[in-house]
């Protein structure tokens, strides 16, 4: 198995051209070149397992300490922007999972000027 590596800057870059695309429709061509750019890293990534060139931690649940390995449906709580936590599949409540899946639905997710997450309502 051939490990790859993402550089960190790599993944903070996409992170702050998401400011820049983030409020164009999703028809537009610079959006998409920025989602197929997402794609790549996150692929990359998952084909590394997980791991990231230059970041510390390793993604692994809050609760049962499992780590990430680039599939399923893993929620974020979070505070002010900041993750504070991270849940596998298996150890979200129905309660967690069901708000996942409304503010999947009704919120837009962005990057602030700080590396924040925000959220704001779909148009």
């Amino acid at each position: 198995m051939t490990t790859t590596n993402v550089p960190a800057r790599e993944v903070a870059d996409l992170l702050r051209d998401l400011r820049r695309v983030v409020d164009l429709p999703a028809d537009d061509p610079q959006r998409q070149a920025w989602a197929a750019r997402k794609h790549d890293v996150l692929d990359r990534i998952t084909a590394g397992g997980g791991r990231v060139f230059g970041m510390t931690q390793v993604m692994k649940c809050s609760r049962c300490g499992k780590r990430y390995r680039g599939s399923g449906d893993w929620n974020f709580t979070m505070k002010a922007g900041v993750a504070v936590a991270v849940l596998c599949p298996a150890c979200q409540t129905p309660d967690e999972n069901a708000e996942a899946v409304v503010n999947e639905s009704t919120l837009d997710y962005g990057v602030d000027d700080l590396g924040r997450l925000s959220a704001r309502p779909k148009d």
